[in-house]
C-alpha cells in the first residue's frame, strides 16, 4: 500500500469498511481480542471484506491524488503482521508487502511507531478500528493458490519496430515462484493475489524500507484465476491489464 506523503492533507471517503487499513499500512498494528470467540485465534491468514477510497491534497499547490485499497492480506504471527495489498494509484495498480513488530496493550494492539487499533473477533470476521476512522473488516482466508495453467511458458507481442512488425517474447511463470522471460534463467519473483500477479524483478534482497518491499509490477488477470481463452484459441490465452486504463497485454500459452 502506497505511504502518503507527510505533507499532504488527507481527506477519507470511505466506500466500505476498509478505512483502517489506510491508517495501519505504515505500520502494521492488530490484537487478539479480550475475549475471543471459543476456538478462534487471531493467528493466522486473513483477507479484507470491501474496500476503501481515499484522496489527499498537497496544500501548497493543491494537487490531488486518489488510491483505491482494493484488496490486503495479513498473516499474523504472536508478534508481527504482514500485510500484502494492491492498491489501484489514480489508474495504476500498486502493490507492497509490509511486516511489523506489534504487542497487545488490553484489547488493542500498538505498533512500534506508536499506533494503536482495537479488535473485535467474532467467529471468523476480525474487526479493527483505530481512533478517528471507520472499522475494517477481515475474514479468513489465504492470499489464494497459483492456477495451475499459469505454470508455462507464455508468448506474446511487442508494439511494432519502424517497419512494422512486431517482436515476439516469452514469458515463463514457474512452480517455485520465481519468473522468466521464457528463454533464460529466472529474473524474478511472483505472487498470486486472488486474481491479481505481482511482480518483483530480481532474485537478490528486496528493496525493503521501514519493513516495507514494493512490488515493481500488479497485473490482473481479467480472466481471473481460471484462465481461459476463447474457444477457437489454437493457444490458452492470458490478459493482463496494469490498471483500468493500461495497457491489454495478451499472452498465448504454448
Amino acid at each position: 500500500m502506497p505511504r502518503r506523503p507527510h505533507s499532504l492533507r488527507h481527506r477519507h471517503r470511505q466506500s466500505a469498511t476498509l478505512g483502517l487499513a489506510v491508517l495501519l499500512a505504515a505500520c502494521g498494528t492488530l490484537t487478539p481480542p479480550a475475549t475471543p470467540a471459543s476456538g478462534t485465534r487471531l493467528v493466522g491468514e486473513w483477507v479484507s471484506v470491501d474496500t476503501v477510497e481515499v484522496t489527499a491534497q498537497i496544500e501548497e499547490t493543491g494537487e490531488g491524488f486518489f488510491w483505491t485499497h482494493l484488496r490486503t492480506h495479513l498473516a499474523i504471527t504472536d508478534s508481527t503482521w504482514t500485510e500484502t495489498s494492491v492498491t489501484l494509484s489514480n489508474t495504476r495498480l500498486e502493490g507492497s508487502r509490509t511486516v511489523t513488530p506489534y504487542r497487545t496493550a488490553g484489547d488493542s494492539v500498538v505498533s512500534d511507531h506508536g499506533l494503536r487499533a482495537a479488535v473485535s473477533l467474532q467467529g471468523d470476521t476480525l474487526t479493527l478500528t483505530s481512533p478517528g476512522d471507520d472499522a475494517v473488516r477481515y475474514v479468513r482466508g489465504t492470499m489464494g493458490e497459483v492456477p495451475p495453467g499459469l505454470l508455462r511458458l507464455w508468448v506474446g507481442l511487442s508494439p511494432p519496430d519502424a517497419a512494422g512488425v512486431p517482436a515476439e517474447f516469452g514469458f515463463r511463470f514457474n512452480a517455485d515462484g520465481t519468473f522468466d522471460n521464457g528463454w533464460g534463467e529466472p529474473s524474478g519473483t511472483y505472487v498470486v493475489f486472488g486474481p491479481y500477479l505481482l511482480l518483483q524483478e530480481g532474485l537478490a534482497s528486496p528493496d525493503s524500507r521501514n519493513g516495507t518491499t514494493p512490488f515493481r509490477t500488479v497485473l490482473e488477470m481479467e480472466s481471473g484465476p481460471a484462465l481461459e481463452g476463447p474457444a477457437d484459441a489454437r493457444y490458452p490465452v492470458l490478459r493482463l491489464r496494469g490498471g483500468p486504463e493500461e495497457p491489454l497485454l495478451t499472452l498465448y500459452g504454448r
